[in-house]
This record gives structure tokens, sequence and C-alpha cells, in this order.
């Protein structure tokens, strides 16, 4: 795939790569700033304009600034070029553990040599102030442009703007380094002679293979360290990532490009890292009239955020190579004449490519190893809700829609207080495993459900743990 020309709306911000994580301000006005000043914590926004970083880089304006530190355009006096400048804060530089982490995100950079990773200039430290060149670019986030769109762009644009990024990523696994943090805000639009290249940045969360520094690890198991809208199970679960967990981030990319919304959405970081880990994925939202997502398209999409790490795809080559014959219609007519002449190929390698995966391939899948559950509403009553089927999911019991209820393993009828409303739904469908809930159970009511064919019943509202329980027993006995 060639670099895509310039997407409708991409507009003439300038970013340092490294800002895209922070907020964006004006510049404020100054004299000079002072080295001394900042080391000794001065923490003004902007507080360094026009100060002088190794003698070298004349700071200008700054482009962001966060916790960690700020970003500036400098110019590079020697060269008279543009660059961006990362500084950290001397108070954050003071900590030992954030002062290798700075240290090893720009050894992470400097050893990976890709037009769609930022490129590191230099390295270093001045009056106690570390700081980090990078190359500068113009353009924008992924995130920015992707806020501009009223409609998910064409799928060739798709494919124009991820495959680099997946190549970027087979570059960084190769040199043992886990970015750890893919979403939109860390995906640059860069504007280089007329043309719009993604390129990879903010490697400040990356896992890497450091050679040099062998001290403890930075990536505590106590802690979750991420974009929870992109954050793969295992690391939702602080457990050490590989390659596979960039993966499961860029098919939640892939999915926010396909849908303007990443897979799953809740109402904190919580419920979003719970879904990430238990719930399945959801089918995409592509709003009404647009182009149609190829089956092989989504069978990647499901590959990529299966939740066990060994069900992704092998590696970011492997994942580019299918994209790009999904994607590319030169490469994919040349791959499917080449199959057509190949008569050795077994049916299987050759479905491989379109055909949807198998029920069986993610453990929480519409095929779950417990089976499946149906809820029915009796009216507005909601005594079981989303909550309720992430505990499901969580016990390897998947949730599909109440209309598809006569193919569930369970159905769970949400009754309220409606005795006799449960009551006329089980005389409807006989023989169904169906698990009432229902306010108010003492045994009487309790003997008249299953006397009308219930399996179980349970007093609402029930907590998530307690109706996976039961519809996991009615599972397994059968009734």
């Amino acid at each position: 795939m060639t670099a895509p020309t310039r997407p409708s709306g991409m507009g003439d911000t300038m970013l340092s790569p490294q800002a895209t994580a922070v907020d964006e301000t004006a510049p404020p006005s100054g004299t000079g700033g002072s080295l001394d000043a900042f080391a000794s914590g001065a923490r003004e926004a902007g507080a360094l304009i026009g100060a002088v970083i190794a003698q070298k880089y004349k700071l200008e304006q700054l482009l962001g600034h966060g916790g960690m530190g700020e970003v500036y355009r400098a110019q590079h006096l020697t060269l008279g070029i543009d660059v961006a400048v990362k500084v950290m804060h001397a108070r954050v530089a003071a900590d030992q553990q954030f002062a290798r982490r700075f240290a090893r995100e720009a050894r992470a950079i400097s050893v990976l040599s890709h037009p769609s990773i930022v490129r590191v200039i230099d390295f270093g430290a001045d009056a106690g102030v570390p700081y980090l060149v990078m190359e500068f670019l113009r353009g924008r986030s992924l995130g920015a442009y992707l806020d501009g769109l009223r409609a998910p762009p064409p799928l060739a644009v798709v494919g124009e703007l991820l495959a680099p990024v997946l190549a970027a990523l087979g570059v960084a696994h190769a040199a043992g380094v886990v970015h750890r943090d893919l979403k939109p805000d860390n995906v640059f639009l860069a504007e280089v002679g007329g043309a719009i290249v993604p390129k990879l940045v903010d490697f400040g969360l990356a896992h890497v293979d450091d050679p040099i520094d062998r001290g403890p690890t930075l990536t505590q198991t106590e802690m979750v360290a991420g974009t929870p809208d992109y954050m793969s199970p295992e690391q939702c679960r602080s457990l050490r990532v590989g390659p596979a967990s960039d993966l499961y981030a860029f098919g939640c990319l892939l999915t926010t490009l396909l849908q303007l919304k990443p897979p799953f959405d809740g109402i904190s970081s919580v419920d979003l890292i719970t879904k990430h880990m238990f719930a399945p994925v959801p089918p995409l939202a592509r709003p009404e009239g647009a182009e149609p997502v190829p089956a092989a398209l989504e069978t990647l999409r499901l590959a990529l955020l299966a939740k066990d790490a060994e069900r992704r795809p092998e590696s970011a080559e492997i994942a580019l190579e299918r994209l790009r014959a999904i994607l590319d219609p030169a490469s994919l007519d040349q791959r499917m004449a080449a199959r057509a002449h190949d008569s050795l190929a077994p049916r299987e390698a050759r479905a491989a490519w379109s055909s949807p995966p198998p029920a069986s391939a993610d453990p929480v899948s519409a095929a779950a190893k417990h089976g499946t559950v149906s809820v029915v509403h009796l009216g507005a009553t909601r005594d079981v809700t989303d909550a309720h089927e992430l505990a499901l999911a969580a016990q390897g019991v998947a949730t599909m829609p109440a209309s598809d209820e006569g193919a569930a393993s369970v159905v769970v009828l949400d009754a309220g207080d409606d005795l006799d409303g449960a009551l006329a739904w089980l005389a409807s469908h006989p023989g169904r495993k169906v698990l009432v809930s229902l306010r108010g159970l003492p045994l009487e009511r309790m003997n008249r459900l299953v006397a009308a064919g219930a399996s179980d019943a349970i007093a609402a509202p029930p907590s998530g743990d307690a109706i996976a329980r039961k519809v996991v027993r009615i599972v397994r006995r059968g009734r």
C-alpha cells in the first residue's frame, strides 16, 4: 500500500510526536527560560521558552505538557532545523524509576528504524533536566482525525492508515520492544511531501528487553498501565505482556476505525477492564449505508481480539499480510489467482482467509464452554442487567440477544414481581431450561414456578455471582 494522500479534515495543526498524550496549550509569552530555575522546581507551563538545551536546541514553542514533563518545538542551532524536545520535570526525574523509564523510552525508539516510527535524534540531561530530542512532525494525531469524522473512513483509507502501524509494530517486536499503549492518539499522521505517513509515537509505557538496563522490572505486576479502551486482557490483569498485547490493541484500533468507537464501552475504567477480560466481542456497529465489511476482515478483527493471547495472529507480520490481502485489491487478486492454480492447497487453507472464525476459537464466544444465555424481560423490568452478563461471561457463559432465546442453552426470565406473567410465559414455552428472577420468592412461589416448568428461580434483584452459579448449574445438570 502506498502512503495515503491527505485525508479529509486533516488540518494544519503542528504537534510534536510525544505531545499527543498531553494537553495542548498556546505558548505563553516569555523572555527566555532558565534551566537552573526549571531544575529547581519551576512549574509554570512554558517556563523554558527561550532556553537553550545542551547549547544547541533553542526551545521556541510549547506543544504540550503533563505530569511527567513538557514538549517543545525547538530549533537546532547548528543545523537550522525544527526538532521536538521532550523535557522531564525535575521532581519526576528525581524518582529513579521514572528516570529509568525515560531513558528506556529513548533507547527503545533509538534502536527502531522504520518510516512509521518517530525518529530519535538525541538524548541526555542538562542542568539536571533530562531531555529527549525527536524529529518534528507536522500534522495531527489519528485520534484528532477520527474526532472530525461523522462516518467511518472508506475501507481503502483504513488499510492505508493501519498497514504502516502493523509494519512498525513488527519492527518493534523484532527488537524486543512492546509498545503497550497503542491507541489513536499515539498514531501520528505526519505530512511528508504531500502524503500522509502514519507514525507510531509515545513509547513512554513500552516494555523493552534492554541490555543496558538490567535493573528491576519497570512493569510492576500489581499495577495496571495503559489506556483502558485499548488494553489486552492480560494487560488488564497486570500480567507480563508481549507482542500479542499490541496485536489486541491493534484489533481495538481497527474496530475504532470501522465504527468510530472502540469495541467496548463502559461508565468506568473498571467496567472497561472487566469487559476486555470477560465480555464477548460485540458485533460491529456500522452506520446504515456504510461500505460492507468483508467477512475476511471481520475474521481478522475477531482473531486480533481473542481473549487468549495464543489465539491471536502469530505476529504483526502475519496480521499485516492478511490485512493487505483483504483491503488491497491488487494483492487480493494476485492471491486468489495463485490459489486458483494451486491444486495442492487444502480446502481449509483456501477458506481460512474468508470464513468466520469457528465458534470455539475463543473461550468467551457465542458458543461458550458452559453454554449460552438469553435474557427475556417481562415488561419494563430490568433486574438483570449488563453487569450480570459480565458475571456470566466470567463463568464461561455467553449472552445471546433476546430474539435468539430459542437457541440459547438457558433463558433467564426477568419477571420483576409479575408471578402470573412468569407462569404464563413458562406455560407458553414448554420444555425450555428457564431460570426465573422474581422479586419476593417464598417457598410457595418457588414451588409454583418449578411446577410450571422452571428449572430454578432466584430472588430479585440477584447478584451477578449468584445468577451465574445457578445458570452454570442448570447447564451442567441438563435441566
